[in-house]
């Protein structure tokens, strides 16, 4: 295990604990211990080993001349020989010792809030055999991480009083929706009954977040019949939109919430197959190699960039979709007559 305090690593609870990579403070040894297993703090050890080992401090030097930082269980803390006997230790480990809940400690806020696109980037710009160590602890928090940055509202919100009232004199709003669509998707329904596959992660890798997201929504959509649809759009310039929700249809609110909450679960269903395709290239972490390049992109794309990044394509996304799902009004207007 490794110890990153000030004092002796054996100091009693009221002595304090002090992370000297981190200048992370506690006078809790559990919090210490919780810290420990932080995927900041594994990184910021390894940045200050790899920048200056001389003057690491000799605790930490210590453990590296025998075992590289890169082969530390963020679970348990333990450590391993090789790369290899880490990988198979994490399968059991992930069974026995459950990553912790984020607590309230001295730690930064922002440690909950790691920029997935911005640690990737990094990556990528180094290209070091240090970078091992940052993609093996950075698989194991990938999808926590990228949660709590795109925590997206309930797709069940108050219901909006609305008035299907005659677009115009021909096509009648309220007879389309609750008559011809009565049996349309609930949005959530929908949301449940997509199935994303490998394939589509790899493709947003190689198209970006918008064109991948895009594709994986329209796909689905286009499977189903149009009166089948959960959402329908009646004016694509001020993305006006009615959504089926609990069995009735309620236009979207202004800020589309709800079309942006099924774009966020769209995502965090696509991102989650990085764990079967990370099984089906385990050269991943080899440097240089195809699937090292291939899951650096991957990552980089289909988690939708920074969090200002995100919220642009995400909207992108909506209008993309919006524009697939317009009602073709002089189509209905003929089948009325």
């Amino acid at each position: 295990m490794f110890h990153f305090v000030s004092k002796n690593p054996t100091a009693s609870e009221n002595s304090g604990y002090n992370c000297e990579a981190c200048g992370f403070i506690t006078g809790n040894k559990k919090d210490f211990i919780r810290h420990e297993k932080t995927l900041k703090h594994g990184r910021n050890v390894s940045l200050l080993f790899q920048k200056n080992p001389k003057k690491t401090p000799d605790h930490i030097q210590s453990d590296h001349q025998s075992v590289s930082i890169r082969h530390a269980c963020i679970r348990c803390s333990g450590v391993f020989s090789s790369r290899v006997t880490l990988w198979r230790h994490k399968k059991k480990c992930k069974e026995s010792h459950p990553l912790d809940t984020p607590s309230a400690t001295n730690d930064p806020p922002a440690e909950n809030t790691v920029l997935i696109h911005d640690f990737l980037s990094e990556v990528a710009k180094q290209n070091t055999h240090q970078n091992v160590a940052f993609i093996e602890q950075f698989t194991e928090k990938f999808m926590e991480k990228f949660m709590e940055m795109s925590t997206a509202p309930s797709l069940t919100i108050t219901n909006n009083t609305t008035n299907n009232n005659t677009v115009n004199n021909q096509f009648n709003l309220n007879v389309f929706l609750n008559e011809k669509c009565k049996n349309a998707l609930n949005m959530v329904e929908f949301i449940d009954s997509l199935e994303v596959q490998v394939s589509d992660l790899v493709h947003t890798g190689k198209v970006g977040f918008v064109e991948g997201i895009t594709a994986i929504l329209l796909n689905k959509m286009g499977e189903l019949d149009v009166y089948q649809r959960p959402l329908h759009c009646t004016d694509a310039k001020r993305e006006v939109v009615y959504i089926k929700n609990e069995d009735a249809w309620e236009k979207e609110n202004d800020d589309k919430s709800r079309v942006r909450c099924m774009v966020n679960r769209i995502a965090k269903k696509n991102l989650d197959q990085i764990v079967k395709w990370a099984e089906e290239n385990p050269d991943f972490m080899v440097l240089d190699s195809k699937a090292y390049n291939e899951y650096i992109q991957i990552g980089l794309h289909s988690t939708g960039g920074t969090v200002e990044q995100q919220e642009k394509n995400i909207d992108k996304v909506v209008t993309n979709i919006l524009k697939a799902v317009v009602i073709d009004k002089k189509k209905e207007s003929m089948a009325l007559v």
